[in-house]
């Protein structure tokens, strides 16, 4: 299938603000589901050095909200989300000792559009000491299938926030983009950049075939499963 033009796709965002679930009435028994497997992604935890300093950098700097927060035996753990369906998104416990090295390669935050990436890159900037902004792996980068930014949080933990394209190439490839270029100027940069790599791809062609691969993975998932009584 041949692609279309560029420029001939709008850019929307495919962002998801948690997994919706009904409620189910109460039963003495359990009963599992016939239903395609369900198996999602649903939230993390990091060990950090200072519990309120990193709470203050999410809640003020990247709008989470404190779910819950409590002692535990060495220390607190603290709860955050930005999303109703979710109880929480993200757990910061203390624990971290001051010369450990960070272990996460990267959290990543999908937002709607250019705009709102370039306005909350410049409010991370405002962030000062709590924040990484120059290396090797960080700033603004492309990956041809989403438009990125990368920093460190107060445990220089790598974040992204990112939008989606609707290309895909293979990865991982990486080109730097200007935050004060106009965006019609980025986009077009990036697009013209994705389409020259090989493998370059409409999204929604390859998301096609990344479904069947996923269905087929649940099957064989469920029948393990199944052999394992």
């Amino acid at each position: 299938m041949s692609s279309p033009p560029i420029s001939s796709l709008s850019w929307t965002a495919n962002s998801s603000g948690g997994i919706s679930s009904s409620a189910q009435p109460a039963s003495n028994s359990i009963e599992w589901s016939k239903a395609a497997m369900k198996l999602q992604f649903s939230h993390c935890g990091i060990f950090v050095r200072d519990v309120e300093r990193s709470v203050h950098f999410y809640t003020t700097y990247l709008g989470f909200v404190v779910t819950d927060r409590g002692p535990i035996a060495n220390g607190e753990f603290a709860f955050l989300t930005r999303s109703a369906d979710e109880h929480h998104q993200l757990a910061i416990g203390s624990g971290r000792a001051s010369n450990l090295p960070g272990t996460v390669q990267q959290i990543s935050f999908r937002v709607d559009d250019l705009a709102t990436l370039k306005r909350l890159y410049a409010r991370i900037r405002q962030a000062g000491d709590l924040v990484t902004l120059e290396g090797p792996t960080l700033g603004p980068l492309s990956h041809g299938d989403s438009i990125s930014v990368y920093f460190g949080d107060p445990d220089n933990n790598r974040l992204e926030l990112f939008i989606d394209t609707p290309w895909h190439i293979p990865q991982p490839i990486r080109l730097a983009w200007d935050v004060h270029a106009p965006d019609e100027q980025i986009l077009i940069e990036v697009e013209r950049h994705a389409r020259a790599q090989p493998g370059f791809r409409v999204k929604s062609e390859w998301m096609a075939e990344l479904k069947t691969r996923l269905a087929e993975a649940d099957a064989r998932l469920e029948a393990s499963l199944q052999a394992a009584g």
